[in-house]
């Protein structure tokens, strides 16, 4: 999926934690989540859904076109989006200097689990 961003405008998701990945692109997100309250109750989120898609996200098809719309055609909608979508992304993105997998495996080493054999 990761390539094909470039060729993409506006990612139009659900609970994807691609949300977040596009931000550092400056992307708008636009979130269909026609089943929210029933995903929340059933499988739960890692905080609260409005936190992430805000108080408009389209409950159908319909609702996230009149969304798309906009976005598509004013330029400052657009920025709004991408900024608001860059602002998502930096609350989960502490980190942006190519280090994250490093970090990841030194917390890991921290904790006492030795190295596969053969790495460092």
């Amino acid at each position: 999926m990761t390539p094909a961003l470039a060729a993409v405008d506006v990612l139009i998701t659900d609970y994807s934690s691609l949300a977040y990945d596009v931000g550092l692109l400056g992307m708008p997100v636009l979130f269909l989540a026609p089943d929210a309250r029933e995903y929340a109750r059933t499988r739960g989120f890692y905080g609260r859904f409005e936190d992430v898609a805000g108080t408009d996200a389209a409950a159908d098809w319909a609702a996230v076109l009149a969304q798309l719309e906009p976005l598509l055609s004013d330029r400052h909608a657009y920025e709004g989006a991408s900024r608001r979508s860059a602002t998502l992304s930096a609350t989960m993105h502490a980190h942006r200097d190519g280090r994250n997998t490093d970090r990841v495996y030194q917390a890991i080493r921290a904790r006492g689990i030795p190295a596969p054999k053969g790495a460092a």
